[in-house]
C-alpha cells in the first residue's frame, strides 16, 4: 500500500516526469558520429506540462569541462512502453506508464587532446521517488566520455540490448539480462553506479545545457546507497550486476519508486576508453496476483453461525471446505457463504480461489467456537461534584472458563474512552451519558453491554459577577434562585441572615459576596460570587432662583459624575424640555423648571430652579394719520395682564394729553411724520422703549409730487414725494382691469399694450380729509429691453460661459447688474464668468436697475453639456494580434489618435493596433461642433509571447495517443476536431485521443490576460488489428489449423513459434500444426509501418486412450 500512497501524492506545478535514460555513440569514420539519446519519461504521475524537450540540447564538452558547441535534436517520435511480468498469473497496476523517445544526430568530433565528454540535462525527478532526497528538486545528467584513444580509433561504445522492466513485483526475485553488445568486440565492464544529478526547478531545461563536473544525486543513506538501492528494510537480496554478463539479480522487498543507476565501460587493450551510463526508475509494488483470502472470527462464543466474508483478488471461482463432519453441506460455492457448524470445536477452513486455473491459490484459517461463558457488567458512583462530576466505574464482567484480558469503554456523547478495568470519567455538563463496555476474556469471546448514566450538576448562578447599586440603594443577590438547592452565605456588610436564598443587600461600600450552592441531596456543591459596586453619590445642582427683565435665560447644570442631564416642566419628567447641561428659557412670571442628573450607573440626583421672568410684555399701536385741526392718538397694548404698567411719552411738546397713560393725544401743526417713544416700566422694575409714527396729511395740491417712468415692456413705476404717499391709494385705470389698484409711494402696473391711461390717487378711507389726484399716463414702445447671451469660452472636463448684458435703456442708464445663476451662485457687473462642472440647465435671471429708478429682469434657460468621455485607462494587447483601443467607443464624437505611426486612420473611435510591446497613446476627443475638448491616454500593456510546446504530428501503433500542450504562459486549453472549435473535447493541457488513420486535433491555448494562440497536431493510428482463437482441443496425432483474421485489410506479416510443431504455414496468416502436448504458440504480427502485435493460442492436446 506504500506505493499507492506514494502515487497517489498531488502533482505539484514542476516539470515532474524523468524516469530515466541514457547516451549512446557511434563512429560513422570521418570523424562523423552518430549520436542517440533515450529518454523516459513518467506518463502517469509526470507533470502534464513537461513534455519530451522539442529540441533536445546536447552540449559538447572538451577534457577541462569547457563548452565547444551545443546540438539541437528535435523530437522525432515517442512510445508507450508495456510492463513485463515474469508470471502469467501477475497484473500489473493501470497506474504505471512510461513514455520514451530517442533522438538521432549525426555530429563532427576530430580527435582532441583528453576527447570529449557528451552532456545532456533535464529536472526533474518524480516526486515519489524514496531512495534519493529531495527528488522534486533533483533533475537528470544522461551523457558519455569519449577518450582520446576512441577518437583516434573509430570507436563506437557498447549498446544496451533492452531497457530494464519498468515494474517489479514486491518479494519477487529479479533476473533481467542488462547487458550491452560491442560493436568493436573490446571488453566490457559492468557496475552499479550513482545517477547524476543535473538541472534544477528555476531553470529545468538549460540550453546548453551546464558545464561538467556533475554532482551525483543524494541516497538517503541509510538504508539507501549505491549497494542498495532497492531494499528499505532488513531482509531480501540487495540489487547486483554481474560485471562479466550484466545479469542484474536481486529480491526487493520494500514498495515504491526507486532510482537505479549502471554502468557500462568499454577497455581497449586494457585501457579505458569509454563509459556508458544508465539510470532508470523502477516501480516496485504489489502486483495483482490472484490470491486466496478471507476473514472469519478466529473465536466465536454463542453461536455456531460463522459469516465469511472473501477477501480474495484475482479471481471469481471458488470453493469453500468447511471440514465440519456433522454437516450435510459442507462445502459451498458462493463467494461469501453463510456456514452452521454441527457442533462447538475447533475448524480449519480451506478457500480454493481460481480452482483449476493456473492461477490457483488456497487461504486456510480455522474457526474456534464455544458456548458462551462471558457475562458483560459493571455499576457506576458519582465520587465528587463541583464544577464537574467525577463517575467512578466498576467492572462486573467475569467469564466462567477464563479470565478477562481487555476492557474497552466509551462515554458518549463527549467520546471519552479508557482501557482501564474501573475508570474515572469526569464531565462537565448536565447530560444523560451512555456509558458502553466491550470486554475480551483470553479465549477469544466478546461481550458489549451499555448503561444509561444520568448527570445533573448545578446550575445557577447570582445576580453578576459584579453589578453596581446606587449609593442608599440595596438589592436581591439571587433573584432566580432554585427552592430545590441551599445556600449558604459567608458573612459580608449588609448581609445579616446567611442561609437566605435570595437576601436583600444595603451595601454602604463596594462588597463581595459568597455563596456555597449545594444540590437537593446535598452531594453536588458549587460556590458562586458576587460583587456589588457602589459608587460615589452622584449630586447635580441648577442655578439659583432669579428673576429676569429679559425675554431670555440660559439653564446651566453643574455635577461631579453625571453623564446625562434631563430638564423637565413636570417633577415627574414625564415630558421632558430638553437634555444637556444647558438650555435656553423664555419664562413669562414664575416658572419652575426641574433638572433630573444620571451617572453611567444609572445612579440620579435632582434639583429644582425657579425663574421669575418680568419682562414687559407690550404691542405698539400701527402708524396713524390724521388731518389739520385733529387730535391724534398714541397708544400702548399690555400683553401680560399681571403687570402693572407706567409710561412715559416722547416729545412731551407735542402731547397735549395722556403724557403717563397708555394712550397719549398729540397735536400736530407742520404736515409730516412724526415719531413718538413711550417708556414702559412694570411694578419689578423691568422697562422697555418702543415706538410709533403719527403723520399730519398736507391738505394742499400734491399733484406736482406724482412721478412716473415706464421700464421694460409695458410696466410703468409710480411714486410720489408726498408725506401723504404711504396712504395712498392708486387706481390705474386700465379698462381691461378696471379693479386694479396698489397702495404706498412707490407702485407699479403692467399695462396690457401701449395707449393713455387715467391714472387716480385718493388717501386711505379711515383718513377724512380726503384728496383725489389725478394724471394721465401714456404708455408707449418699451425704451428698456432688459436682455443677455452667453458663449461658451472654455470646454474640457468643465465648460466656462461667458455671459454678455444686451440689456437696451433708452431714456435712463443703467447702474447695476445682478446675476442669479441658482444654486446659490451669484454674481454682479455686466458680463460675467460662469464655470460649471456638471451637465444640465442653469436658470439664469438677471435684474437691471437704472438711473430712474426702474429695475428690470429677465431669464433664460442655459444648457450646459459638459464633454462625457467614457475611455479605458489601460488595455490589454495580445502581441502581434489586433487590439481595440477604445470598445465603448462614443461615434458621435470626434477623435485624434497619436503617434500617428501606429494606425491606418487617427480619427477612428475605436483605431485597431497590432503592438510587440507595450505603449502610451495620447487622443483629443471633442463634440460635433468643435468647442469642447478633451485630451486622455489610453496605455497598452502587451503581455509576453505565449511560447509552447506541442506533440509532434506522428504516426502511432497504439489505439490511443496522448496529445500535450506545454506553455509556461498559458493557463486555460481548449482541444478540438474542429478549427473553428465549435465542438470541445478537452480542456486541459493534456488529452488521451483515439485517432483515426490521420486525425488532425486543435489547441488554442490562453493566458490569463486572455490572450490565447492555436495550432493543431496530426497523428494517425494504425494498430494491428487481428483476431485469433485463443483456445483449441485436439486428440493426440490430430492437427489443428490456427489463424489470424486480419481486420484492418492492411498488408501483414506473420511469425509463427515455435517452429518445431509447425507443419504447414509458416509465414502465413494460416498454420497447421500438431503438437504432442498442450502447448501455447505464438504469433507476431507487424505491419508496413512496423507496428506488431502477439496474440497466443492455447492447443490443448487429450491423450486419453479410447475405450
Amino acid at each position: 500500500m506504500l506505493l499507492l500512497a506514494l502515487l497517489c501524492l498531488p502533482l505539484m506545478a514542476r516539470a515532474t516526469h524523468i524516469v530515466g535514460g541514457e547516451m549512446n555513440y557511434s563512429c560513422l569514420g570521418n570523424n562523423q558520429y552518430e549520436i542517440t539519446l533515450t529518454i523516459f519519461r513518467d506518463c502517469y504521475y509526470g507533470n502534464p506540462n513537461a513534455w519530451f524537450d522539442d529540441p533536445a540540447s546536447i552540449g559538447v564538452f572538451d577534457m577541462n569541462n569547457v563548452l565547444l558547441q551545443q546540438v539541437l535534436v528535435p523530437l522525432m517520435n515517442n512510445d508507450t512502453l508495456s510492463p513485463v511480468l515474469t508470471s502469467e498469473c501477475l497484473v500489473v497496476p493501470p497506474n504505471v506508464c512510461v513514455h520514451t523517445t530517442t533522438y538521432r544526430t549525426v555530429v563532427t568530433l576530430p580527435p582532441i587532446p583528453g576527447g570529449y565528454q557528451l552532456a545532456y540535462q533535464r529536472c526533474c525527478r518524480n516526486q515519489t521517488i524514496v531512495n534519493i532526497t529531495d527528488p522534486l528538486d533533483t533533475g537528470a545528467t544522461y551523457g558519455v566520455n569519449i577518450s582520446e584513444k576512441a577518437l583516434q580509433e573509430c570507436n563506437s561504445n557498447p549498446k544496451f540490448q533492452q531497457w530494464p522492466p519498468i515494474y517489479i513485483c514486491v518479494n519477487e526475485p529479479i533476473v533481467f539480462d542488462q547487458s550491452a553488445i560491442d560493436q568493436d568486440g573490446d571488453s566490457i565492464v559492468y557496475r552499479l553506479c550513482t545517477p547524476l544529478s543535473g538541472a534544477d526547478p528555476d531553470i529545468p531545461m538549460p540550453q546548453p545545457p551546464n558545464n561538467p563536473p556533475y554532482e551525483p544525486v543524494n541516497w538517503i543513506n541509510p538504508p539507501y546507497n549505491v549497494s542498495n538501492m532497492l531494499n528499505g528494510q532488513a531482509g531480501g537480496v540487495a540489487l547486483q550486476i554481474d560485471p562479466h554478463t550484466g545479469l542484474l539479480t536481486g529480491l526487493p522487498n520494500t514498495i515504491g519508486q526507486f532510482v537505479v543507476g549502471i554502468c557500462v565501460e568499454e577497455y581497449r587493450d586494457g585501457e579505458l576508453i569509454s563509459t556508458t551510463r544508465r539510470d532508470f526508475q523502477y516501480n516496485v509494488g504489489l502486483c495483482g496476483e490472484s490470491a486466496a483470502a478471507f476473514t472469519a472470527p478466529d473465536i466465536q462464543c454463542e453461536s455456531l453461525t460463522v459469516f465469511f466474508h472473501n477477501e480474495s483478488v484475482g479471481a471469481t471461482n471458488f470453493i469453500w471446505q468447511f471440514n465440519d463432519p456433522g454437516s450435510s453441506s459442507n462445502t459451498s460455492t458462493l463467494p461469501n457463504p453463510v456456514h452452521t457448524f454441527s457442533d462447538t470445536g475447533l475448524y480449519t477452513v480451506l478457500l480454493i480461489a481460481a480452482p483449476g486455473s493456473p492461477c490457483e491459490d488456497t487461504a486456510v484459517q480455522q474457526v474456534y467456537l464455544q458456548q458462551n461463558s462471558l457475562f458483560a457488567g459493571f455499576e457506576y458512583d458519582y465520587t465528587s461534584c463541583t464544577d464537574s462530576l467525577a463517575i467512578a466505574v466498576t467492572d462486573l464482567s467475569y467469564d466462567t472458563v477464563s479470565s478477562l484480558v481487555s476492557w474497552i469503554w466509551e462515554l458518549q456523547p463527549g467520546g471519552q474512552a479508557s482501557q482501564e478495568p474501573n475508570p474515572t470519567f469526569v464531565v462537565t455538563a448536565s447530560n444523560n451519558y451512555i456509558l458502553e463496555l466491550t470486554v475480551t476474556a483470553a479465549n477469544g469471546c466478546e461481550k458489549t453491554v451499555l448503561q444509561g448514566i444520568p448527570a445533573r450538576l448545578i446550575d445557577a448562578e447570582l445576580v453578576g459577577d459584579t453589578v453596581a447599586v446606587c449609593p442608599g440603594d440595596g438589592m436581591f443577590l439571587n433573584p432566580g434562585f432554585n427552592p430545590d438547592y441551599t445556600y449558604s452565605w459567608a458573612p459580608a456588610p449588609g448581609l445579616e441572615v446567611l442561609d437566605e436564598p435570595n437576601p436583600y443587600v444595603l451595601p454602604g461600600q463596594t462588597a463581595t459576596y459568597t455563596c456555597t450552592i449545594t444540590d437537593a441531596e446535598g452531594f453536588c456543591q458549587v460556590v458562586r460570587q458576587a460583587t456589588v459596586l457602589v459608587p460615589e453619590p452622584v449630586w447635580v445642582e441648577a442655578p439659583a432662583d432669579t428673576a429676569i427683565c429679559s425675554q431670555e435665560y440660559l439653564l446651566q447644570a453643574t455635577s461631579n459624575t453625571a453623564q446625562q442631564f434631563i430638564w423637565s416642566l413636570d417633577p415627574l419628567f414625564s415630558n421632558w424640555l430638553g437634555q444637556g447641561p444647558e438650555l435656553p428659557v423664555s419664562p413669562m412670571g414664575p416658572v419652575t423648571y426641574y433638572l433630573l442628573a444620571r451617572d453611567i450607573y444609572g445612579c440620579r440626583a435632582v434639583d429644582s430652579v425657579t425663574v421669575a421672568g418680568h419682562a414687559v410684555d407690550i404691542l405698539m399701536a400701527t402708524e396713524q394719520a390724521i388731518c389739520p385741526g385733529d387730535y391724534g392718538a398714541v397708544s400702548v397694548a399690555n400683553l401680560d395682564p399681571q403687570d402693572i404698567l407706567s409710561y412715559s411719552w416722547s416729545p412731551a411738546s407735542l402731547i397735549v394729553a395722556g403724557q403717563s397713560a397708555a394712550t397719549a393725544f398729540a397735536q400736530l401743526s407742520v404736515p409730516g411724520t412724526y415719531t413718538f417713544t413711550a417708556v414702559v416700566q412694570n411694578q419689578y422694575g423691568c422697562s422697555r422703549i418702543d415706538s410709533t409714527f403719527l403723520t399730519l396729511i398736507d391738505t394742499s395740491s400734491q399733484e406736482a409730487l406724482l412721478t412716473f417712468v415706464q421700464c421694460s415692456g409695458y410696466t410703468v413705476l409710480f411714486s410720489s414725494s408726498s408725506v401723504n404717499a404711504p396712504f395712498y391709494q392708486w387706481h390705474f385705470g386700465d379698462p381691461a382691469n378696471p379693479g386694479a389698484t396698489a397702495q404706498g409711494p412707490s407702485v407699479s402696473y403692467t399695462y396690457p399694450g401701449p395707449g393713455q391711461y387715467p391714472v387716480s390717487v385718493n388717501l386711505s378711507s379711515f383718513i377724512e380729509c380726503q384728496d383725489t389726484l389725478s394724471l394721465d399716463v401714456v404708455v408707449g414702445e418699451p425704451q428698456v429691453v432688459p436682455a443677455f447671451d452667453w458663449e461658451i469660452t472654455a470646454c474640457s472636463d468643465s465648460v466656462t460661459l461667458q455671459f454678455h448684458d444686451q440689456s437696451v435703456n433708452g431714456q435712463s442708464t443703467i447702474q447695476s447688474w445682478e446675476w442669479d445663476f441658482g444654486n446659490g451662485l451669484l454674481a454682479s457687473g455686466p458680463n460675467p464668468v460662469l464655470t460649471v462642472y456638471e451637465s444640465g440647465e442653469l436658470e439664469v435671471f438677471l435684474q437691471l436697475t437704472s438711473s430712474d429708478g426702474c429695475t428690470d429682469g429677465v431669464s433664460q434657460t442655459v444648457p450646459v453639456q459638459i464633454l462625457e468621455v467614457s475611455l479605458p485607462d489601460t488595455v490589454i494587447a495580445c502581441p502581434g494580434q489586433p487590439a481595440s483601443l477604445n470598445p465603448g467607443a462614443d461615434t458621435g464624437l470626434n477623435y485624434l489618435w497619436s503617434p500617428p505611426g501606429f494606425f491606418t486612420d487617427p480619427t477612428a473611435p475605436n483605431p485597431i493596433v497590432v503592438l510587440d510591446g507595450p505603449q502610451v497613446f495620447s487622443v483629443a476627443i471633442s463634440d460635433e461642433t468643435g468647442q469642447c475638448q478633451v485630451e486622455r491616454q489610453v496605455t497598452a500593456i502587451v503581455p509576453p509571447p505565449i511560447t509552447y510546446e506541442l506533440a509532434p504530428d506522428t504516426v502511432i501503433c497504439e489505439e490511443d495517443f496522448l496529445l500535450y500542450a506545454e506553455s509556461a504562459q498559458a493557463t486555460d486549453f481548449v482541444w478540438s476536431e474542429l478549427p473553428d472549435f465549435s465542438v470541445v473535447i478537452g480542456t486541459e493541457p493534456e488529452l488521451l485521443a483515439r485517432p483515426g488513420p490521420e486525425s488532425r486535433y486543435y489547441v488554442r491555448m490562453a493566458d490569463d490576460y486572455g490572450c490565447f494562440v492555436t495550432d493543431s497536431v496530426t497523428v494517425g493510428s494504425r494498430p494491428v488489428l487481428v483476431f485469433v482463437d485463443e483456445s483449441t482441443s485436439i486428440c493426440l496425432g490430430d492437427t489443428a489449423r490456427l489463424t489470424a483474421i486480419n481486420l484492418s485489410g492492411e498488408t501483414l506479416t506473420f511469425a509463427w513459434s515455435p517452429g518445431v510443431a509447425i507443419l504447414e504455414g509458416q509465414g502465413t496468416s494460416s498454420v497447421l500444426v500438431s503438437p504432442m502436448a498442450s502447448q501455447v504458440f505464438n504469433v507476431v504480427i507487424t505491419n508496413e509501418l512496423g507496428c506488431s502485435e502477439t496474440r497466443a493460442a492455447h492447443v490443448f492436446v487429450d491423450n486419453t486412450a479410447p475405450p
